[in-house]
């Protein structure tokens, strides 16, 4: 039996009714007005724990072509030549100008490696991601922060399908293994929308291009209070 793709999944969770109340929402925010200071601003690699290298790095590269193979599969283009695409998109993408100079000075054989490599990642991507209906509005690589109290929180979600007023879903796209440092980031995902907008996303998704792997989890007073109690600096509440 075919496992379901993300798009099977987030086909059915737009049927279930998880509307989380405003003054859930309101307790949520509160309790993060309520953290003590220094000011600070914390971002994804904060939440999962991962240090990685300082600079560009084969996995940091590949993790960027993929992204921008979800890019290009948000607007309806789904490529034939992958890797091919993936290098354009990322050479005209504003803001990897690191990532895009460390591609360039790669030796013959690290750039096999790299193209042997996001060949296999990009056909898990294309088989396991499905089609997203153009009225999902789907939307790629995008950018939120929420201010509150002495924090602000910034986020970057690789898909975002929905709207406020129809409902959210969030979607993450690893290189990596779907574990229990995925499952934070997804939480901490929820956790800057709902304080952005107001609204809390209905679900959040991961997809693994390593493995295959999926999931999806609803969003709950109980995951966003686990997100806060997750937050750098803060013990579990």
């Amino acid at each position: 039996m075919t496992s379901p793709t993300v798009t099977d999944l987030l086909r059915a969770a737009r049927h279930d009714d998880a509307t989380m109340s405003g003054e859930q929402i309101l307790q949520i925010r509160d309790v993060v007005e309520g953290l003590p200071g220094p000011c600070r601003t914390i971002f994804p690699r904060d939440i999962d724990g991962y240090g990685g290298p300082s600079g560009p790095s084969l996995a940091m590269l590949r993790g960027a072509l993929i992204t921008q193979l979800v890019r290009l599969r948000s607007v309806g283009l789904h490529s034939t030549h992958a890797v091919r695409d993936a290098i354009d998109a990322l050479e005209s993408y504003d803001g990897e100008g690191d990532l895009v100079e460390f591609l360039r000075h790669l030796s013959a054989d690290e750039r096999a490696r790299l193209h042997a490599d996001l060949s296999s990642h990009s056909q898990v991507l294309a088989e396991r991601l499905g089609h997203i209906p153009d009225g999902w509005r789907p939307r790629a690589a995008v950018r939120s922060a929420a201010r509150v109290g002495y924090l602000t929180l910034r986020d970057v979600n690789d898909l975002v399908v929905g709207t406020v007023a129809t409902g959210l879903a969030l979607v993450d796209v690893t290189t990596a293994e779907l574990d229990e440092r995925f499952e934070r980031r997804l939480r901490y995902h929820a956790l800057v929308e709902t304080l952005r907008s107001g609204v809390a996303p209905t679900c959040v998704a991961g997809l693994s291009t390593a493995t295959g792997d999926s999931a999806l989890y609803p969003v709950t007073h109980e995951s966003l209070r686990l997100a806060v109690s997750e937050l750098p600096g803060v013990g579990p509440s």
